[in-house]
């Protein structure tokens, strides 16, 4: 599934989420060795991952969510510390 299709909706996210597709993308972001395209697409990837669900009862509930969420909190904050890409900050940003 193209990256771009992970935004494209809830039950998409949802079933990327429960396949444990985020820690390799958090590692991506961790270790780009410099390079900054991978950095700012992994960001972009995780910010749409860590998108709310719809307030609306689904299937998929809140606390599941955090829970499969929250390993990207320790990432996004080292980048938030170490980084001054202003595009990668941005997409921290708008995962929290």
């Amino acid at each position: 599934m193209p990256p771009a299709r992970v935004g494209d909706g809830e039950a998409l996210r949802e079933l990327v989420l429960r396949h444990g597709a985020l820690l390799p993308i958090l590692q991506n972001a961790c270790q780009n060795e410099g390079n900054l395209s991978l950095l700012r697409n992994s960001l972009w990837v995780i910010a749409n991952l860590c998108r709310r669900p719809e307030a609306r009862p689904t299937k998929y509930q809140p606390d599941v969510w955090l829970r499969s969420v929250a390993p990207a909190a320790s990432v996004l904050a080292q980048v938030l510390c170490n980084c001054d890409d202003d595009d990668a900050l941005v997409s921290c940003l708008a995962a929290l």
